[in-house]
This record gives C-alpha cells, structure tokens and sequence, in this order.
C-alpha cells in the first residue's frame, strides 16, 4: 500500500451537529461477515488518534438524501411506498469488499462493481422525484463511489502512519447480498454520522427478501 501523501480532517469547517435529513443508505445490520471485516481493519488502526472509529451501528453506504425532515412530514409513507415499487422489480445487488484504501478523509472498503448499488440509488432517486418533484428533491451526485467508511480522519497530517498499520492485515475479501436499503432519519453528530430511525424497504419481491 502507497503511503505517500496526506490526510486531511474530515470535519474542518463543519459545525458539531448537522440537519435532519431523511435519506436511503445501506446499513450493515445484517451483513456480519462485512462487520467483522471492518472491524479487523478498526483493530489495526484503532491506536491512531488522528482517527476517528466508527461504531459498529453506525456503518452505512451513503446512497441517497431524500430531503429536510421538517419539510417532508406526512409524506414520508407516500415516498417509501414508491422506492419500495421501484426496487421491487430488480435483483438484489451482490458486491465484494477486500482491501481497505486511506483516502483524504477516511479509510474505507469499496464496494465493487459500483454499477449495480448505482442502479438502486437511481431509482431511489427517481422515485422521490415522482412523489415530490425535483425542485424538493436533494438532486442526485454525478459520481457515486460506494464504501464503507471505518473511520474519518480528524487531524491534517501525513497518509503514512495509517498504511503502515494496515500493511499487516491479511488479504481477505467479502461478497455481499443486500436485500434492502434503510430509510432513516439521518444526521451528522459530530464525530459521527447517526441516525433515530431504521425502516428497511426491500429490494427485489418480497418474498425473496424476507426468506433471506
């Protein structure tokens, strides 16, 4: 792993708490062998101060915002009844995790191939634009590079410290299934992202989803 370069604070500039938002993220509360990788690589690195670890319920994909929590009371059924058509017609997406990358601001594992998490952030899109409009809607980002971040830089400095401690840790890699994505009321607690409340909405029939 290259260890050159910088890191710089995930958090400079932010205030200590964010807004509510509703957004559609994939949670990781039913994929324990993605915990336990990620938990390996927090054990390496969990002797760094300039990182932040994020707890175990905490880990997410950021996928989707949706829009204000104040602005969207009472239609928050009306819009998780649309995403849940939407996704009810496509296979659940299957992706692999391995090697954790430091980036600027965190570490993370990517998830690969990206396209098919892509499709189901689209759709989450698409659907709330059909029920609210697109000049409510939070717009939908260019680049979408999905990843479970385990920990957020909080300090400027050099990369290096933070590869010299996952150069040690095993090559493994972990296949994923998700069946659903999680709508949740989301915000940033300052040094975390946390969220009050979990509603799963199904991806693929429903049936599949709750044999899995």
């Amino acid at each position: 792993m290259a260890d050159g370069g910088t890191v710089r604070n995930h958090w400079h500039g932010m205030s200590s708490q964010g807004p509510h938002v509703y957004a559609c993220h994939f949670i990781l509360d039913d994929q324990p062998d993605l915990r336990t990788l990620v938990a390996k690589c927090q054990s390496a690195t969990e002797a760094l101060a300039m990182l932040d670890q994020i707890e175990p319920q905490w880990l997410h994909i950021t996928t989707q915002a949706v829009g204000p929590i104040g602005e969207l009371r009472g239609e928050e059924e009306a819009i998780r009844d649309a995403i849940a058509r939407e996704l009810a017609d496509i296979d659940p997406p299957v992706v692999t995790f391995d090697r954790p990358a430091v980036w600027t601001e965190a570490v993370v594992f990517t998830a690969r191939p990206a396209a098919v998490l892509d499709e189901v952030r689209r759709r989450i899109h698409g659907a709330v634009v059909n029920v609210i409009g697109s000049q409510r809607a939070y717009p939908l980002k260019q680049r979408f590079d999905p990843h479970v971040s385990s920990a957020y830089v909080n300090a400027d400095g050099p990369k290096a410290p933070i590869c010299a401690r996952l150069e040690g840790l095993p090559a493994e890699s972990v296949e994923v299934r998700f069946t659903k994505v999680d709508w949740l009321e989301f915000r940033r607690d300052r040094p975390m992202y946390v969220w009050r409340s979990a509603t799963p909405i199904p991806i693929g029939p429903r049936a599949n989803w709750q044999s899995s």
